[in-house]
């Protein structure tokens, strides 16, 4: 074979391994980006996040020549640990971060997850700072002075006191509530400088006044006078009160009272639904507030409003509810509660603001704090959140009453079987066949009508869900279902095929 033919063979042969390379290379890169797009399905489309990151480790151990696609693999790992909440999450973001230094933007990604979750764990579960969790049973409701020294709440006599964090010991403020009249304290919330304390107080379960107490018990006085406005937290110069009204015949309105004359400045009107809570932020730009993701829910996001009220941003928007529980004092997080995660408990999760928006997504804190609800207390100057888990259990039972010797002459039988601890609110039928109650469904936070036969038998659900239902009452003409809703206050029901209607449907 002479020379030109056997160079012309060489350079053939190496055409074809250059050839079979680049080819190789071309399908591994197919192969690897179509590995990563069914990893980001199982991820965000079918929530799969166990799958996911099965996928995405294949992906950094088979291309990990391919330094782009395996940094991203690497991010996606950590935000799938993240949000199952799991500590493993940090340990991938940091491998992005040292492993894949030319991959800027996907490094960035990582740096500003990383930040998030240390911050987050540094303001809950720093020395001085750590997450308190107080459980005071006699607290309905209560808030933490910012000095972290007091607490403050309405009693089982319905006035207002305050109890010493440190030693437990308690004073009464008022003395004259009176639940048979229907005078007691409302939402109670502490002053900036951990002096005074602002509170509702109604009469006659009707009207409700705004007033100012020091801590010591002196200087009482009426702020506004049949204002039955629910009070949020005052602002940080301690100069106005930031609250939400209740008239059930007026909107809701989110307001400014001023402590120094009982002024009422309108912020927004928000119509028929009422936020759960709202917070207003430790510069006194924004203010935080939940709210309803429509008419025919109690499911909820977060928005941030300007102080003025020309301005409101959508916060945190998820299928999820999620509930409002505070701003750190730095004024950058906001804390609030989810049943975002697989378990369908209620979590802690922390968002970080900035200029009135997310910056960046929410970071699992704490899991499983509750079944129920999470009552936040708020937190303390040195980055301390204080809240309180509330547990309401109660069922439905039926008994057999003796008249003439006004005693139970059988014992009390529970009636309402199944979800034990979540039926309440009974009311019987007209006929006294039936047993209507109300029941308790994701995490307390709604509540659906369910009838059973008062001589035995399957209790029945009906197509009702309220956020709340209170006072619930059967018309003697048996056609008609009332009850009190925190969302639309007296709601009135119609039977019809014996399935239950609103009257104004």
């Amino acid at each position: 074979m002479n020379q030109k033919k056997l160079f012309a063979r060489i350079v053939a042969f190496s055409l074809i391994v250059v050839f079979a390379l680049v080819t190789q290379a071309v399908l591994s890169q197919q192969s690897a980006e179509e590995l990563y797009q069914a990893a980001l399905f199982k991820k965000e489309a079918e929530g799969d996040l166990n799958a996911a990151v099965q996928l995405f480790q294949k992906i950094v151990s088979t291309f990990s020549e391919n330094r782009a696609i395996a940094a991203k693999a690497e991010l996606q790992i950590g935000l799938c640990y993240e949000k199952l909440g799991l500590k493993q999450a940090r340990d991938a973001f940091q491998r992005v971060v040292e492993k894949y230094p030319e991959q800027t933007d996907t490094v960035a990604a990582a740096r500003e997850r990383l930040t998030v979750l240390v911050r987050a764990q540094t303001l809950i579960e720093k020395g001085a700072g750590e997450l308190r969790i107080r459980k005071v049973p006699e607290l309905a409701e209560g808030n933490i002075s910012p000095d972290g020294r007091w607490l403050c709440s309405c009693d089982d006599t319905g006035d207002l006191f305050l109890m010493e964090v440190g030693t437990g010991s308690k004073r009464r403020l008022t003395h004259s509530a009176s639940w048979d009249k229907g005078d007691f304290v409302d939402s109670p919330i502490m002053s900036p400088d951990s002096k005074r304390i602002a509170f509702g107080w109604w009469r006659d379960y009707d009207t409700c006044d705004l007033k100012v107490i020091n801590i010591d018990g002196t200087g009482e006085r009426t702020l506004s006078a049949d204002a039955a406005i629910t009070l949020w937290n005052w602002t940080p110069d301690g100069r106005f009160i930031l609250g939400i009204t209740t008239q059930e015949s007026e909107p809701r309105r989110i307001v400014f009272v001023s402590v120094s004359d009982g002024a009422i400045r309108v912020v927004k009107n928000l119509g028929g639904l009422r936020p759960e809570r709202g917070k207003i932020s430790p510069d006194g730009r924004w203010i935080a507030y939940d709210f309803a993701q429509n008419e025919d829910t109690s499911v909820r996001d977060i928005f941030l409003l300007s102080a003025d009220g020309n301005r409101e941003i959508p916060l945190v928007q998820h299928p999820a509810d999620d509930r409002l529980l505070g701003w750190a004092p730095g004024g950058d997080q906001i804390l609030f509660s989810s049943d975002r995660t697989e378990s369908g408990s209620l979590d802690v999760w922390i968002v970080p603001v900035e200029d009135g928006k997310a910056r960046g997504a929410p970071a699992l804190v704490r899991r499983n704090v509750s079944s129920t609800e999470i009552v936040p207390m708020g937190f303390t100057q040195d980055g301390s959140f204080y809240y309180t888990v509330r547990s309401v259990k109660a069922d439905v039972y039926l008994a057999v009453l003796d008249p003439e010797k006004a005693k139970v002459s059988t014992p009390a039988k529970n009636v309402a079987q199944g979800f034990e601890g979540a039926n309440r609110c009974p009311a019987w039928s007209p006929d006294g066949k039936y047993i209507y109650f109300a029941r308790y469904i994701k995490g307390m936070q709604r509540q659906e009508l369910w009838r059973i036969p008062s001589a035995g038998g399957e209790p029945v659900r009906f197509d009702l869900a309220a956020d709340v239902m209170e006072n619930l009452d059967i018309h003697p003409d048996g056609l008609r279902i009332a009850f009190d809703s925190q969302r639309s206050g007296r709601d009135v029901w119609v039977m019809e095929n014996s399935l239950p209607k609103r009257k104004d449907d």
